[in-house]
């Protein structure tokens, strides 16, 4: 183990290989975020750069500075040289000017310049907005991040409560809880009157991002209503995934994007009661990652048979990983 090598040393290690591989800068240094390395790789989607923002969101409240980077290069020794970050990392602003490429009305088409628009991706969006809202400083009433939140909630609402699922309804909360608007409430009421996961029919094969979602939604209910039922379901739904992911290596070979949306919400029930499991499995995840997934000589993490994301490239996983990393360094929910 190299010097300093703890979770928040690797997060922003991660974090400079995943910047020097896949962001590029053209004329007048406008910021362009690749779907791979290189500028072969092609410009990425919208699911990997709302990863991305929820990477640089999550190093930004370890870091009292308000730029991403580190106040001291990151080193770290590669084939007996020292390896530093080589370009400037960008600022959350320059993140939230790159999501403006794929402005679609309200909301945020698939790649720039397109029309076709997931509403999961846009909830996505929304969330990475709303944490952006709450982790000004000092605290604020409005601001711009959070006119994206609701702005982009508005496409996630249009879809009718059929359409939409559990982060859909932690989108739908965390607006409640963050300024007391009640119709946030009743849409989030309407769509968990549907889209509720029953912890006893997990797949055995699989547990998927919805169930994740569900596991915060449920705290978030409890941070709404003080119902214990609803905590102690969130409980019930983070030790079942955890259960049926314990088999055959099923956690390994999950893409790291999908563990880290289950990760980041049983951090949530971890914030309001201890969960010493959920902190001895991502801690036994990200040192597997560490060692047999990342490749020292380009920082990728690919190796060791880890699952992936199919039909993308690397950028969103790699995002994912280093959200995980930054997570475990600091697991209370910023929110």
């Amino acid at each position: 183990m190299i010097p300093g090598d703890g979770a928040e040393a690797r997060a922003r290690r991660a974090w400079a290989d995943l910047h020097d591989s896949s962001m590029l800068r053209r004329g007048g240094g406008q910021l362009l975020v690749m779907d791979g390395q290189g500028d072969q790789a092609g410009i990425c989607p919208l699911r990997p750069l709302a990863q991305v923002l929820a990477a640089a969101l999550d190093l930004d409240r370890l870091d009292a500075r308000p730029s991403i980077a580190a106040s001291e290069p990151i080193r770290t020794r590669t084939r007996g040289r020292v390896r530093r970050p080589a370009r400037t990392s960008p600022s959350l602003d320059e993140l939230a000017d790159k999501l403006e490429l794929y402005r679609w009305g309200d909301g945020y088409a698939d790649y720039p310049g397109t029309d076709t628009v997931s509403i999961a991706d846009n909830t996505l969006v929304a969330l990475d907005a709303l944490q952006a809202h709450m982790q000004l400083s000092p605290p604020v009433a409005d601001s711009l991040w959070l006119h994206k939140a609701k702005r982009t909630f508005e496409v996630v609402a249009a879809e009718g409560p059929d359409h939409r699922d559990a982060a859909a309804v932690e989108l739908a909360l965390r607006l409640h809880l963050a300024t007391g608007i009640e119709r946030f409430l009743s849409i989030a009421t309407q769509i968990d009157q549907i889209d509720q996961v029953d912890v006893d029919q997990v797949d055995v094969d699989q547990v998927d991002v919805d169930h994740g979602a569900s596991v915060g939604a449920e705290v978030l209910w409890w941070r709404v209503t003080q119902d214990r039922t609803r905590l102690d379901r969130a409980v019930a739904l983070g030790a079942a995934a955890l259960d049926r992911l314990a088999a055959a290596d099923r956690l390994w070979r999950r893409a790291p994007a999908d563990n880290a949306t289950l990760f980041v919400n049983l951090l949530l029930v971890h914030g309001v009661e201890s969960q010493p499991r959920v902190l001895a499995e991502l801690d036994r995840y990200l040192e597997r990652v560490w060692r047999e997934a990342r490749d020292p000589a380009t920082g990728q993490f690919t190796s060791g048979g880890i699952g992936r994301t199919h039909d993308r490239g690397h950028t969103l996983d790699h995002a994912a990983i280093v959200q995980l990393f930054a997570r475990q360094a600091f697991p209370a929910d910023p929110t």
